[in-house]
């Protein structure tokens, strides 16, 4: 997976679009751009939800902006985001924005500071798609974004927004030395 692709709507072999869906289908929300004369094909294109559509007529005046576009979605949302379907509807979930993922009867909610989401995926789905950021399963029923978690008592948890979760007594001990190792990283940020 790249952060940007820059594909023409029309491409020998593969078409764009469907390069585009495809990106889609795995759950990915990087930027995308087309780069195309084809201006006949741009409501096609919409439901991958591009970033812009640059005209190749105009590709001078255009890409350079499309690229300011890019900086500034990275900017709101980095590139390290959680694609989940909640509520019929795609959301795109900044991961440093999650404070802990609540599993109960076989939903899953993903709670931030502003919004919870309630999905359909198991904690194992969650286990391995934040096993690199920072996410540490406290209990069964909780997975905690590490970052937001300022300390940590014998059976709870307790989150920068006043939160406070069951912890297991099998787990505490590892849950101390990750909080530990994570003090000198950038912190949990709530905008």
């Amino acid at each position: 997976m790249y952060d940007a692709y820059f594909p023409d709507i029309s491409m020998p072999q593969m078409d764009g679009v469907r390069m585009a869906r495809s990106i889609r289908d795995r759950g990915s929300m990087s930027c995308i751009v087309f780069i195309s004369s084809m201006e006949s094909r741009v409501f096609e294109a919409m439901p991958t939800q591009p970033l812009r559509f640059v005209r190749k007529s105009r590709l001078h005046e255009e890409l350079g902006e499309a690229m300011e576009a890019v900086l500034r979605q990275w900017q709101c949302f980095g590139s390290d985001t959680l694609v989940v379907t909640s509520a019929y509807q795609t959301a795109t979930i900044p991961v440093n924005t999650i404070l802990y993922i609540e599993s109960y009867d076989k939903k899953q909610q993903i709670v931030t500071a502003k919004k919870t989401y309630t999905v359909y995926k198991s904690m194992a789905w969650f286990e391995k798609q934040l096993h690199n950021r920072d996410f540490f399963r406290i209990q069964r029923s909780y997975m905690v974004n590490m970052g937001a978690v300022i300390h940590i008592e014998t059976g709870h948890v307790v989150l920068c927004d006043g939160s406070r979760l069951p912890i297991s007594r099998f787990k505490t001990e590892e849950a101390r030395k990750k909080r530990t190792r994570r003090l000198f990283n950038a912190p949990y940020q709530i905008d």
